[in-house]
């Protein structure tokens, strides 16, 4: 505990050390001496980065409050009070679309596969809402359609979009939630009886 808080200590910047020589001579104390008392208090906010940097270990909060966080921006921010309304969790809005899936000038049906949507959203998410798009390219015969599931469950109807010959050129697209695991990953398939060719799009605008 003593090295890491003499090396916070010469981590300090100049106007810094300043504040402390300041605060410590109103204590007949030297700066670095009232540094290092304060320091060694049982006192979480040794173990912070003061400028930048990394916590490498937990910290026991006990019944101490960290105040003035900022609001969320990224997926793995962490959130305050006024950004969670009364009643639970809100929905995430993305301010841009993660594009998760381009499949371009498919003929073949791609078997039921997974997303991993963990960078992309939040450790508690359990829903996510997407965009599904499709462009039928080239039309012989039949439909296709892009369907997306929760990963592990084999649902009898699940959210899809269909592309036949009314769609040959066309962008058809729907908005959809849909359930994610634990692991945030869902599934998706392009189902391809027939014969035709295929663009496919899922994008992520938002998760709860």
């Amino acid at each position: 505990m003593w090295q890491l808080a003499t090396s916070l200590w010469h981590q300090l910047s100049a106007a810094e050390r300043r504040a402390w020589e300041s605060a410590g001579t109103t204590r007949h104390m030297t700066g670095y001496a009232w540094f290092m008392s304060q320091a060694l208090r049982p006192n979480p906010g040794v173990y912070l980065p003061l400028a930048g940097g990394s916590m490498s270990g937990d910290i026991a909060m006990d019944n101490h409050l960290i105040v003035g966080l900022a609001d969320p921006v990224n997926p793995q921010d962490a959130v305050n009070l006024r950004s969670v309304p009364a009643g639970g969790a809100a929905m995430t809005w993305l301010t841009n679309s993660v594009n998760l899936l381009t499949d371009l000038n498919r003929t073949t049906t791609q078997p039921w596969a997974t997303l991993d949507l963990t960078t992309d959203t939040s450790p508690s998410a359990r829903m996510a809402y997407l965009q599904l798009t499709m462009r039928v390219d080239a039309y012989t015969s039949s439909w296709v359609h892009l369907g997306v599931r929760r990963n592990g469950d084999t649902p009898t109807d699940y959210p899809s979009v269909v592309g036949n010959f009314g769609a040959l050129g066309n962008l058809e697209t729907q908005s959809t939630w849909c359930g994610m695991d634990d692991q945030q990953r869902i599934q998706y398939t392009i189902d391809i009886p027939g014969t035709l060719q295929v663009d496919s799009w899922i994008h992520l605008l938002g998760y709860a």
